[in-house]
């Protein structure tokens, strides 16, 4: 699993990112590091079982269960971002869904790309919306002081 450059930064990225929004984020940004930490250590654990045939099934439900907790964050939420991490992993949701049932004729390498380029995003998000509630908090402070 964590055996390539690549596979190391990318967990090193999601790691950061997640981490920052437990430490920094509101209730928002800590439930959604927590969505997207939780999928990806059961990805991890189901990647080390290594059963044949499973790969793509085992991203399907990962990124089920991560819809499901980012359709929660936005189903009422005035910040914008969980509305963006929702239609991203929607997306990827999307390209699970075409990669197992219709097998399309186009190189594997390119859904990878793809699901890794949704990946970043949504963490893009994630970060956004982590760096919004930092100064949300610190704009209250400013205006609790005067």
């Amino acid at each position: 699993m964590l055996t390539s450059v690549t596979s190391l930064v990318i967990s090193g990225t999601s790691l950061f990112v997640c981490l920052l929004a437990l430490v920094f984020g509101s209730w928002r940004e800590r439930f959604g590091s927590l969505f997207y930490l939780g999928p990806f250590a059961l990805s991890f654990g189901l990647g080390l079982l290594a059963v044949r045939g499973f790969m793509a099934w085992r991203f399907l439900l990962c990124d089920l269960i991560c819809l499901a907790g980012f359709l929660y964050l936005c189903w009422k939420t005035p910040h914008p971002w969980p509305l963006w991490a929702f239609g991203l992993q929607l997306m990827a949701v999307m390209t699970d869904v075409v990669d197992l049932v219709l097998h399309p004729q186009v190189l594997r390498w390119t859904l990878v790309t793809l699901q890794n380029s949704l990946g970043y995003f949504i963490l893009l998000a994630l970060l956004i919306g982590t760096l919004a509630a930092v100064r949300r908090r610190k704009a209250e402070r400013k205006m609790s002081q005067a």
